[in-house]
């Protein structure tokens, strides 16, 4: 079997199923911009806590550094 038919099986069976390929494609779109997402997230969480970190260590910490985190955080 040579590439070029390899590549017109292919197009074939995706023209047929487009409904099946679009989901898939934005199947493939979603799970890489949730990664892409969650992945950020992790870096500003953990960029926080470092800040938070080191204005405790400085002995400058207090309440208010937690403030933009919302209301679920409870201090004990």
């Amino acid at each position: 079997m040579k590439i070029i038919d390899l590549f017109q099986e292919t197009y074939t069976a995706l023209s047929a199923n487009k409904v099946r390929t679009g989901l898939t494609i934005l199947g493939i779109v979603i799970g890489i911009g949730s990664a892409l997402t969650l992945n950020a997230v992790a870096d500003s969480v953990k960029n926080n806590a470092k800040i938070v970190f080191l204005q405790t260590e400085q002995g400058s910490f207090n309440e208010k550094h937690f403030a933009n985190l919302g209301f679920s955080v409870k201090f004990i």
